[in-house]
């Protein structure tokens, strides 16, 4: 009985520890300028696609993605993380929200319950000023991503 008591005092005392680490570690939220930069950054590249004439296809966004990841490291990893190379072109050359709702398509695949996510995205997508738009389509991947890694943790 002693040691059954014991167990389970141990075992309160690790979980209360963890969920302390958990909610410490999601309390941390995303530099609002990141986004900024973000939407600058495809502005400058679409410009880039219609003075230049580039096609999609030949497109190379390796220097705008390098310079973001010096800036903003976490966040940008985050959101690469979900995109494949012809997706980083979509996300950098795309300035209406349609990229951020298919990153958060892809992360709500990985979420147990996503009912909040769709909602957002469908309230976010209704929104006709563009860049408040993709800036609310950038913070609520930023909360589906902290989602998804206390979920990962809480999984084990």
């Amino acid at each position: 009985m002693k040691k059954n008591l014991f167990i389970l005092v141990c075992l309160c005392f690790t979980l209360i520890g963890f969920s302390q680490k958990v909610n410490k570690k999601a309390v941390v939220p995303a530099p609002k300028n990141w986004m900024e930069t973000v939407i600058s950054t495809k502005k400058a590249v679409m410009d880039k696609i219609q003075k230049e004439g580039i096609p999609f296809d030949s497109l190379n966004v390796n220097p705008e993605i390098q310079a973001l990841l010096k800036q903003y490291p976490s966040e940008v990893n985050a959101v690469m993380s979900y995109l494949d190379v012809a997706g980083r072109k979509k996300f950098l050359s795309s300035v209406d929200g349609s990229s951020e709702k298919a990153l958060m398509e892809n992360i709500c695949r990985y979420i147990r319950k996503t009912a909040y996510f769709e909602s957002g995205i469908r309230d976010l997508m209704a929104e006709n000023n563009l860049e408040k738009r993709t800036t609310g389509l950038l913070e609520l991947f930023m909360i589906a991503n902290e989602v998804y890694k206390v979920d990962e943790q809480l999984a084990w």
